[in-house]
Formats: structure tokens, C-alpha cells, sequence
């Protein structure tokens, strides 16, 4: 089998196996609860199925989320041998599943856990799994910006920069660009509640009424 046929056949799996939204099939299916209705956000992520549900299901959930996107690339980089462009497709596939699941009429949620799950999947090729995390960590403990979508989306915005600059490689600055586009738009697209703000773990700035206000940090 050549290797496009074996991108594409890998592809097609990683977004059918990205598209299943665990967040919502399990509190719907066991505890009859749907977490896209009741969520403020609207969002089937894992946090609205701790916030719902309870913490072990969104555990479980999120551990979900995560091997869906990890296993496919995961296999197609250690089994089958895809490299280089190839892979780019593959890495995309679950996280556009995600966010725009058939399964929830092509809406989806934003994608958090699969992108982590990706990248994962891209350990024996990268190590470049730990700058989203440290990225993430910045923007939650020295910088805050609150609500939390608007820190995450920062963070891949700077984790985007940083491959352009520092990632050597044009497959995985490609990956890295696409991941973080989508998961931008989406949690730009449907933000948490909240006045948005910045600031240090010690205070803040926030807008309001169209004026910026130094007030103490608020937990």
C-alpha cells in the first residue's frame, strides 16, 4: 500500500475517531443529563462534565478525549511508518472532528484535551508536547487572563509563534498552526461567562463599562 493511500485510510480514522464526542455520549447515556443543553458555553467538553456530573466522569471523559486523538496518530507514526507531510492530515483529523462533530450537527466542542492527545501521539517524532503546556502554565500562574478561554486561546497563539519561529521542521510548524486555529476559533466562537481581565496572581485589570479598572486579583 502506498504511503498517500495509507494517509488517507489514517486520516479518515482519526477524524471518525476524533468525532466521537465522549463528553456528551456518557452523561447523556448514563446519567441522562446533556451537557451541551445545560452547559453556560454550550460546550461537551470535560470541565462542563465536572461541573454537571461529577469529577471522576469528567476524568474519565477527558482521558477519552484524549486517547482518541492519540491512538490514531500514535499508530500511524509507530505502526505504519508516516512521517513528514504526511502526517499533517492525520494530526489534524481528530482535532477537526472534534470541534466540528457530525455527531453534533458539525459544532463539536473546543478541542482541548484531543489537541493534547496529538501532539502525545507525536512523542516519538517530538518533544514538542511540553511547550503548549508550559504555555497554558504562564497564562494561568504568572499571567492570568480570565475567563479561561481567553488564557488558552492566548497560549496557542503564542505556542503557534513559537513554532514558527523555533520548530525547524515545516510538518509539524504546519500542525501546530492548523491545531491552534481551530481551537482559537472555537473558543473564541463560544468564550466562558465572565468580564474579561489580565493581570498577575496578585491583581488584576479588568474592562469595564468600556474603562480599565486595577483592582486585587479574585479568586
Amino acid at each position: 500500500m502506498c504511503r498517500l493511500t495509507q494517509c488517507i485510510i489514517m486520516t479518515l480514522a482519526a477524524f471518525i475517531s476524533g468525532a466521537v464526542m465522549y463528553s456528551y455520549l456518557i452523561p447523556l447515556v448514563l446519567f441522562r443529563v446533556n451537557i451541551v443543553k445545560i452547559s453556560a458555553d454550550k460546550n461537551p467538553g470535560c470541565s462542563n462534565v465536572i461541573r454537571s456530573v461529577g469529577l471522576v466522569t469528567g476524568i474519565v471523559c477527558m482521558v477519552l478525549d484524549v486517547l482518541k486523538a492519540f491512538l490514531p496518530v500514535f499508530i500511524a507514526v509507530k505502526f505504519i511508518g508516516l512521517s513528514g507531510f504526511y502526517l499533517v492530515p492525520v494530526a489534524a483529523a481528530p482535532v477537526l472532528g472534534h470541534a466540528f462533530s457530525p455527531m453534533l450537527k458539525f459544532k463539536g466542542g473546543k478541542a482541548v484535551s484531543t489537541a493534547y492527545g496529538v501532539l502525545l501521539g507525536l512523542l516519538p517524532l517530538t518533544i514538542f508536547v511540553i511547550v503548549p503546556a508550559l504555555f497554558m502554565a504562564f497564562f494561568r500562574f504568572v499571567v492570568v487572563i480570565r475567563p479561561d478561554s481567553y488564557g488558552v486561546a492566548v497560549s496557542m497563539a503564542g505556542v503557534s509563534a513559537f513554532a514558527l519561529i523555533f520548530v525547524p521542521e515545516l510538518w509539524l510548524k504546519a500542525i501546530v498552526i492548523i491545531i491552534s486555529a481551530v481551537m482559537i476559533y472555537k473558543l473564541l466562537k463560544h468564550p466562558d461567562k465572565g468580564t474579561f481581565s489580565i493581570g498577575t496572581l496578585h491583581h488584576i485589570v479588568k474592562i469595564e463599562d468600556k474603562r480599565l479598572v486595577f483592582v486585587k486579583y479574585e479568586t
